[in-house]
């Protein structure tokens, strides 16, 4: 006979556990499989597909009446990653309070005070929600810079936001923390960066004081087909591109890409420079100077 759903099939909180795990260590029943981590003091039976009514209820354990989703997990909702990939498997709500309110006492969730008016945000399964606009322009204008446009560009890519209307919403904003970080960061929004680490590339190249490369950027020749490059400096035919972990560490991978290269190079003449998540990361300016280097540039110095 098969079992009844662990809480009926509901999320639960960790910090609450239902009769269904009594005397069952958490821990225990993740290991086995039979309860998934949702976010940070968030969980299911795992026996529960993933889908946007299970999100909204997960959400909703966290929501007081008068919060509004924000941010990420407005994003989240709707089945978008936006997080930097080391916070992944840390994801927090984002809620937003009335000014003086009583704050959440959930651990894990992140809170701000505020207010928003009424154009945006819509309903859903009872919570509040920032509307896509406001929660892009949010992100934009409060996360981190190179997180903040792959936030945006990720938005665009999901068809859940348009540029021109982002650009649009934030023009007439004032008196907001983060707004010209958003103004200037907007220019910069397209879809075709197709992950966080061709956002924070093309991020890097810009502001290193280099031309706005090509994005998947299209090579079509008799001899090879057609190619796709990340971000491509035509002209001088430098490719600059990002081989993340999920595409691009299995054996198989790396030959195709070293082959793919290689015939663009042998047969076109293009040169690469090739990053990796931890040439993103830090302070290192190796990659800028590399990339200067073919393109006969001197990087500026970067602010972040």
């Amino acid at each position: 006979m098969e079992q009844t759903l662990i809480n009926d099939g509901l999320p639960f909180l960790g910090s609450a556990l239902p009769a269904d795990l009594a005397g069952v260590e958490l821990r225990r029943a993740i290991t086995e499989h039979r309860v998934l981590r949702m976010m940070r003091n968030t969980f299911r039976d795992a026996r529960v597909p993933d889908s946007r009514e299970v999100r909204v209820a997960a959400i909703a354990l966290h929501a007081p009446k008068d919060a509004i989703v924000a941010d990420d997990t407005v994003a989240w909702l709707q089945g978008v990653d936006t997080n930097d990939p080391r916070d992944r498997f840390s994801f927090s709500p984002s809620l937003i309070v009335p000014n003086h309110a009583c704050r959440p006492q959930h651990p894990g969730v992140r809170v701000r005070e505020g207010t928003i008016d009424d154009c945006d945000v819509v309903e859903e399964g009872g919570l509040r929600l920032q509307t896509n606009l406001r929660a892009t322009a949010d992100m934009l204008r409060l996360k981190w810079r190179p997180n903040a446009l792959a936030t945006a560009d990720a938005m665009c890519r999901h068809n859940l936001i348009d540029k021109g209307e982002l650009a649009e919403f934030i023009r007439p904003l004032r008196r907001l923390p983060g707004i010209p970080q958003a103004r200037a960061l907007v220019r910069l929004v397209d879809p075709r960066s197709m992950s966080w680490g061709e956002s924070v590339l093309k991020l890097r190249l810009v502001d290193a004081g280099f031309p706005m490369p090509a994005l998947q950027h299209e090579v079509n020749d008799p001899r090879i087909g057609v190619r796709y490059l990340d971000c491509a400096y035509v002209a001088p035919r430098v490719g600059v591109e990002y081989d993340g972990k999920e595409f691009h560490t299995a054996e198989s991978d790396r030959e195709h890409d070293a082959e793919r290269r290689e015939l663009l190079s042998d047969i076109l003449g293009w040169r690469w420079e090739i990053a990796r998540r931890d040439d993103l990361i830090g302070t290192n300016d190796a990659l800028e100077w590399r990339v200067g280097e073919k393109l006969g540039l001197t990087p500026r110095p970067r602010s972040w």
